[in-house]
């Protein structure tokens, strides 16, 4: 009898070792797959992704193209978005839109980082507002949709969308 519950308790053991290696694979399955989710938003995304999905790229350096809609002033410019009609806010942090050489309908790749639009998030940006826009109007046409802080912005060739 005691060879029979020994027999028992043997496979028991087995059994739970094997089920806690599964777990244990499962998990680590998980959080690689984890790991390239959080990966994908720093590589190449677009204007509507960001748009929406903004939690998923906040405080997140990304790369995306895109079409310039409109220049709002020397350091601030939206591209435009198929999702929201009044497109994405881009503030120019190193560069003004001259520099850049850019104008409306142009194609190009955005190098920053997505940040909320909030009063005092526009009232530490400074010198990037110039007089052509206050920061009012801003927040009226696009508060509580996240922007850019460009470090870089360069045109891309080829065709306009």
């Amino acid at each position: 009898m005691s060879r029979r519950v020994g027999r028992h308790i043997g496979a028991l053991l087995t059994l739970l070792g094997a089920l806690a290696l599964s777990g244990l694979l499962v998990l680590a399955g998980l959080n690689r797959g984890r790991a390239i989710a959080e990966a994908n938003p720093a590589s190449a995304a677009g204007v509507d992704a960001v748009l929406a999905q903004p939690r998923s790229y906040l405080y997140r350096n990304v790369t995306l193209r895109g079409q310039v809609m409109r220049l709002w002033g020397g350091h601030v410019v939206a591209l435009r978005s198929h999702s929201v009609r009044q497109g994405l806010l881009v503030v120019l942090e190193g560069q003004s839109a001259s520099e850049a050489n850019l104008h409306a309908g142009q194609r190009v790749e955005v190098v920053g980082e997505v940040r909320p639009l909030a009063r005092a998030e526009l009232q530490g940006l400074g010198q990037q507002l110039t007089a052509d826009v206050s920061r009012e109007t801003l927040l009226g046409i696009f508060g509580g949709d996240p922007y850019i802080l460009a470090q870089e912005v360069r045109p891309v060739a080829g065709r306009s969308p």
